[in-house]
This record gives structure tokens, sequence and C-alpha cells, in this order.
């Protein structure tokens, strides 16, 4: 063990040097309703998303899956270091995220495509419109 003060702490390294794993965490589910927030719409709400609707991809919950993930790095460096563990939680389209949505709540609920630039922009609360976009 090494330990070394950075800041008034003193940090420990548990492992040889050098030590270091990765995480590559896919698409966030948690994304979804943070920047492409969900409207109602003739009492529908309306999702919408940034992948063509039967586009298949890799998500994950960042809040349940990181913590896993670095503990499986720390529990075996020797498997890990220098390596990058990709971290899926299951392979999904949105059009099947809005039908578990209505399955769970019970609301209807319907997909819109934020995929292109317009709908991007339309749908976008985050993102600045100015006349050169």
């Amino acid at each position: 063990m090494v330990s070394f003060e950075a800041g008034g702490l003193r940090i420990l390294h548990l492992f040889p040097e050098p030590f270091s794993g990765y995480t590559s965490l896919s698409f966030f589910f948690t994304n979804l309703l943070e920047y492409y927030t969900p409207r109602v719409n003739d009492g529908e709400l309306v999702f919408p998303i940034y992948l063509p609707k039967d586009f298949r991809a890799p998500f994950v919950d960042p809040l349940t899956a990181t913590g896993p993930a670095v503990l499986e790095i720390f529990s075996n460096p020797e498997q890990y270091t220098g390596a990058s563990l990709p971290v899926i939680g299951e392979f999904i389209s949105p059009a099947e995220i809005v039908q578990q949505f209505t399955e769970v709540t019970g609301k209807k609920a319907v997909y819109t495509s934020a995929y292109t630039r317009e709908d991007l922009l339309h749908y976008s609360l985050t993102l600045p419109r100015s006349k050169g976009c």
C-alpha cells in the first residue's frame, strides 16, 4: 500500500501502480426524462426520443449499474487493469420504452421523433436557438 497527501487528505493506494480500469456506460435511461421531457398532448404523454423508433440501442440505469461495475473492477484488478468494462442494462428500442411505460403506469404514451436536426431543436429544452443554427 502506498499513501500520499493531496489537498490535506491522506490518499491510500491499495493497488500497485499502475492500476486503472474503466467503465463505459451505454445510453442513460435517465437522459430520456432529463433532456427530452415528455409533453401532454390531447391526454397522451408524448415522448420525444433522439433515436429512430425501432432502433434497438444499449441502455443502462446509471444510478444502479455503476456501483456493481466499479466493484467488479476493484475486486478483480488483475483482470481489468488497462481494460474497459462496458456496462449495458438491456438493448431496447424507443417504441419498446414507450410501450413498457404504458404497461407499467397505465398512462397512454406515444413516441415522437427527436432524431432529425429539426426535431431535436423543437423538443430540446437545453439547446440555444440562434439564427446561425
